[in-house]
């Protein structure tokens, strides 16, 4: 089972003059695997933003979404990292030899075996 613990909230810096998403990511120790897009969608709000086409509540809806978007990518990409180590981890164990129980025979069968030999 994965047990990997996602914090609830990611703390980004939005604005024409901030540093790249994936900086910002890499500098709190986690990859962002798809920045190309959230830097677009970035640049687009910034251009929005600037240009005056938002009021000011839509701007900061529209950041929030950006930051919560970033934050679930984040997220998801540090759990398929956390998920491809312990596939590795549970590969690279040995497996443990299983020993039958006495009078075990056929699983699901059991119940017809047992019918049969009542039967002879």
């Amino acid at each position: 089972m994965l047990k990997t613990e996602f914090p609830s909230q990611i703390s980004l810096v939005l604005g024409a003059l901030a540093p790249s998403f994936k900086e910002q990511v890499e500098a709190m120790g986690m990859t962002l695997a798809n920045h190309e897009i959230w830097e677009e969608r970035h640049r687009a709000w910034n251009l929005l933003r600037i240009g005056g086409f938002l009021t000011e509540n839509e701007i900061k809806r529209v950041g929030q979404r950006l930051v919560r978007g970033v934050g679930q990518d984040v997220h998801f990409e540090k759990a398929v990292m956390d998920l491809a180590t312990e596939i590795a981890a549970v590969a690279s164990a040995p497996p443990e030899p299983s020993e039958p129980e006495e009078g075990a025979t056929g699983g699901e069968l059991t119940i017809y075996l047992d019918s049969n030999e009542a039967g002879q």
